[in-house]
Order: structure tokens, then C-alpha cells, then sequence
């Protein structure tokens, strides 16, 4: 069930100083946030944002020129979620099993749906229709913090050369995305899945196939390492 429409918060004074400025940009994230957990990409709103936070839609274009951009940005922000969280667990916890490793990779997206739902349609939509400035930014901020992880990732499963960490991160979340599109299918594929119970094959149970898919990626991983460079 939807939530009732909001009542449009009163329009806000200006922030003028950088403080402001970003507990601003938060406020419109978090919106947006709240916002995308009910509706779809495609009919989310700038105005309806704006609506939210109190501000004017003109208002809300200075802090985001695009939808796109205002979507990748939260993106970015749940990402450095995930990545502080992975980081410490790899940090601190040792020794690690595989088993451990999987496990913890897994359940660090499946804790976190507004991250999957948007990495999803992070190429297709979000990098689309951005500012050139804005792309380099977000793909040279992701690429390190891969690669810190991803180092990380090495130091525990010392089978990895070096290197290898970032390239199977990347995998990672190739299978997140493919796994997160399969498992929610149009309106009328699940009305088909409904009548017709032979079926059931193609429905994909989301967490499950998430740990199995991550879990068989490293043991392959460590199977054959020098096949898991970024650049291979």
C-alpha cells in the first residue's frame, strides 16, 4: 500500500553557508531516498521531491541539474555505506574461512535493498543523463574505494594475487545486479507466475541466489586467481 500523498512541507529559507549547504544536499537525499522505495524510477519527480524537503523545483536543480544525478549521488552515498562496513569486517576479523567471506559480502548488500534496487539501473539509467564532470567524479571515487577493498579482500583470502581483489568485487556486483532484475519481474510475468505453477523455475529467490552466486564466484576466485584480474 502507498503511503497518503504528503502534505508539501513550507518553503525554506536559503542555505547560504557550506554547513547548510550540505545538511541541505542530506535532506534531499534522504527524500529521494524515501521517495524511490515507493515508486519507480521512471515516475519519480523532481517536483515531488522538492515538495517534500520544502523547497521549490528550481531550488532543488541547483543542488542536482538531472533526476539522474540527484539518484546517483544517493547511490554513492549508500555505496560508501557498504564499503565502510566491508572494510571493517575485513579489517578486524581474522582469520576468515571462504565461507566467512561470502557470507559477509552477501548479507552486506542483502542488509542494504535501497543500494541493490539502485545498482540495478546504475548503467542503464543513472549514468545517462549526467554532467561530464559529475561522471568522472563518481567512477574515479568508486574506483578507490574498489581498490581499497578490494585489497582488503586480498589480505584475507590470501590466495589472491594482487590485484585480483577489485576484479572480483566487480563480478560481485555484476551477479547483484542480474540477480536483482530476475527477481523482480513486470506486473504481468509475476501475473503469469501466479496462474501458471509450472512456472516456478524462473522465480528467483533474491537472498538465496545472492549467497549461493557470491559464494561460488570466490571459490572459482581462488580456483583460478590469474582469471580474476580487473583487466582481464
Amino acid at each position: 500500500m502507498r503511503r497518503p500523498k504528503p502534505t508539501p512541507a513550507p518553503p525554506k529559507a536559503r542555505a547560504r553557508t557550506p554547513l547548510a549547504k550540505a545538511d541541505r544536499r542530506a535532506v534531499i537525499l534522504d527524500a529521494a531516498r524515501q521517495r524511490s522505495r515507493e515508486t519507480p524510477f521512471a515516475e519519480l519527480t523532481m517536483a515531488s521531491i522538492a515538495a517534500d524537503v520544502g523547497l521549490t523545483k528550481g531550488t532543488l536543480y541547483l543542488y542536482f541539474q538531472t533526476k539522474e544525478e540527484l539518484f546517483l549521488a544517493l547511490l554513492d552515498a549508500l555505496m560508501q555505506e557498504w564499503y565502510d562496513d566491508v572494510d571493517g569486517w575485513l579489517a578486524v576479523r581474522r582469520p576468515r574461512t571462504l565461507a566467512d567471506v561470502g557470507a559477509m559480502l552477501a548479507d552486506a548488500f542483502l542488509a542494504r535493498p535501497d543500494l541493490t534496487r539502485l545498482l540495478a539501473i546504475l548503467e542503464s539509467v543513472l549514468e545517462q543523463n549526467i554532467p561530464f564532470e559529475t561522471a568522472v567524479a563518481f567512477k574515479r571515487t568508486t574506483l578507490v574505494r574498489t581498490a581499497r577493498t578490494g585489497a582488503l579482500l586480498e589480505s584475507a583470502l590470501e590466495a589472491l594475487p594482487t590485484g585480483a581483489g577489485i576484479g572480483v568485487l566487480l563480478r560481485c556486483r555484476a551477479l547483484l545486479v542480474g540477480l536483482q532484475v530476475m527477481a523482480h519481474p513486470s506486473p504481468v510475468v509475476m501475473s503469469a507466475f501466479a496462474a501458471h505453477p509450472e512456472l516456478a523455475p524462473f522465480q528467483i529467490d533474491f537472498p538465496r541466489e545472492v549467497r549461493i552466486g557470491i559464494a561460488a564466484l570466490l571459490a572459482g576466485a581462488l580456483a583460478s586467481p590469474s582469471s580474476l584480474s580487473a583487466s582481464s
